[in-house]
């Protein structure tokens, strides 16, 4: 039996990705999910590209601001444009998944936008 341990955030932000590179290096983590919307995504997957670490997508529709244009999935943004908190989300019920399916497409070009391959 293998297990997986998983860190997920990387990108949130430095210290969070500071924390995933030195849990790797020591050999704790054998995969990480990268949080492409996030303003330190591209330099956290640059800590651990050169690992041997697995990247996944972290999908992440409460933090931060979305890729997807505010306009099209207003239920899901502040008037600021960034996410609104999981709180909201969870009311909002079974309508979640419609309306961020055009958020979570556009999350999978903004990993390779961060150099994942």
């Amino acid at each position: 039996m293998k297990i997986i341990f998983r860190a997920d955030d990387l990108g949130f932000s430095e210290a969070v990705n500071y924390g995933i590179r030195k849990a790797i290096v020591d050999g704790v983590i054998t995969c990480t999910g990268l949080m492409p919307n996030m303003p330190y995504a591209a330099a956290g997957y640059a800590l651990v590209k050169d690992t041997d670490v697995e990247v996944g997508q972290h999908t992440n529709i409460c933090v931060g601001r979305p890729l997807t244009d505010p306009a099209h999935i207003p239920s899901l943004v502040q008037p600021s444009g960034a996410a609104r908190p999981l709180p909201r989300h969870h009311r909002a019920g079974s309508r979640l998944l419609r309306r961020t399916r055009g958020h979570v497409a556009q999350l999978f070009p903004g990993v390779e936008e961060c150099g994942c391959p």
